[in-house]
């Protein structure tokens, strides 16, 4: 569950199109968070963005259109972040991608695309973000992860090779 007391806090929500991102977004605008939100699903963050308005109306938004799975795409939304809303209180690393299939017929190249989200981009938005909390001495980093990071799954190797970096 959300923190209880975030009112006025600066929250950055990757893969907040659809899923546990839009569920947290939803969560924190009702609490009066200030909310940047980034997902590659342009449609789903539009839809995100509405359902959370709705629910407290008064919410500060941006929408960060854009994959994290580019170093400087992620320094360019933490700095639109940044612009907006000053220092990140609460980092929620979320968005995630996967195909299932044996690992004789994944896609290489994408594959890497799984690696570059659903691990890479954590430590480039960590480093964007953590200088200010440390500078504060306050904040929070989260980075979604799965039980498939821990325990293989068949057809999954790519997606528990990359929750297993995001756990670590």
């Amino acid at each position: 569950a959300p923190k209880e007391k975030c009112e006025g806090e600066t929250i950055f929500i990757t893969g907040a199109g659809s899923g546990l991102g839009r569920s947290l977004a939803q969560k924190f605008a009702k609490k009066g968070a200030k909310l940047t939100l980034s997902d590659v699903n342009v449609e789903g963050l539009e839809e995100t963005k509405g359902l959370s308005n709705r629910r407290q109306a008064l919410i500060s938004m941006s929408t960060a259109k854009g994959s994290t799975s580019q170093a400087d795409k992620i320094a360019e939304l933490a700095a639109q972040c940044k612009d907006l809303f000053g220092d990140v209180d609460i980092l929620i690393n979320n968005a995630g991608v996967v195909q299932v299939k044996p690992i004789t017929e994944q896609n290489e190249k994408f594959a890497g695309k799984v690696m570059a989200i659903n691990a890479e981009c954590h430590f480039w938005l960590v480093r964007e973000f953590i200088q200010a909390m440390m500078r504060k001495n306050s904040g929070h980093i989260v980075s979604v992860s799965s039980i498939a990071g821990i325990a293989g799954t068949p057809g999954m190797t790519d997606y528990c090779a990359s929750k297993f970096a995001a756990y670590g």
